[in-house]
């Protein structure tokens, strides 16, 4: 009985929603390339990281106060390669 209701449909649709909650995927268009980066959701705040190939191809930088400023951090990276506005 125990191993039927962990196995339940329902406890599964729950927990793949909660997964699309957590990370998701952004395109970003730098310097006329498309980066792709991975943004995630954590107990200290937001990270994002490179993807290539579907894979993490990067360590996850952060963390951030929201997705958006995640964003702008990896866009910026990507652009200068570096998050300092002054070099």
């Amino acid at each position: 009985m125990i191993s039927n209701s962990l196995t339940s449909p329902s406890l599964s649709d729950n927990i793949l929603q909660v997964t699309q909650l957590i990370m998701s995927y952004t395109v970003l268009n730098v310097l006329n390339k498309e980066v792709t980066i991975e943004v995630q959701k954590r107990k200290k705040g937001v990270f994002w990281a490179y993807v290539q190939n579907e894979e993490v191809a990067s360590p996850f930088y952060g963390p951030f106060k929201d997705e958006n400023t995640a964003r702008m951090d990896a866009k910026l990276y990507s652009e200068k390669g570096s998050t300092r506005l002054r070099m």
